[in-house]
C-alpha cells in the first residue's frame, strides 16, 4: 500500500505593516483630518492588492479624521447659530 504524505498549505508572508497606514493613523491622532483621510483610503486601497498588515490603522485613521470633522462641522453650526441668535442683535443697538 501506498501511504500519502499530508498535505501542508502555506499561509501568505506577511511583508509588514504599511506605511500609509499607520501615517493615517497617526495623523488622525494628531488632527490633521485631510491627510488621515487621504492616507487611509490610500492605504485600503493598497491592502487589497498586498499581503501586508494594517488594515485596522487605516480604518481607525478614516474613522477618527470623520469623527473630528463631523465635530468640527458642528462646532461652527453652533457658532453660526450662537452669532446669529446672542450677538447679531447687540450688533443691531
Amino acid at each position: 500500500m501506498k501511504q500519502k504524505t499530508p498535505q501542508v498549505q502555506a499561509q501568505p508572508v506577511r511583508v509588514g505593516t504599511n506605511g500609509f497606514a499607520i501615517a493615517s493613523f497617526v495623523t488622525s491622532l494628531f488632527g490633521i483630518v485631510i491627510l488621515g483621510l487621504v492616507f487611509g483610503f490610500i492605504a485600503l486601497d493598497q491592502l487589497k492588492h498586498s499581503n501586508q498588515e494594517g488594515r485596522g490603522f487605516a480604518i481607525a485613521g478614516i474613522a477618527i479624521s470623520f469623527t473630528y470633522l463631523g465635530f468640527a462641522i458642528l462646532g461652527m453650526l453652533l457658532m453660526m447659530i450662537f452669532f446669529g441668535v446672542f450677538v447679531t442683535p447687540l450688533l443691531a443697538l
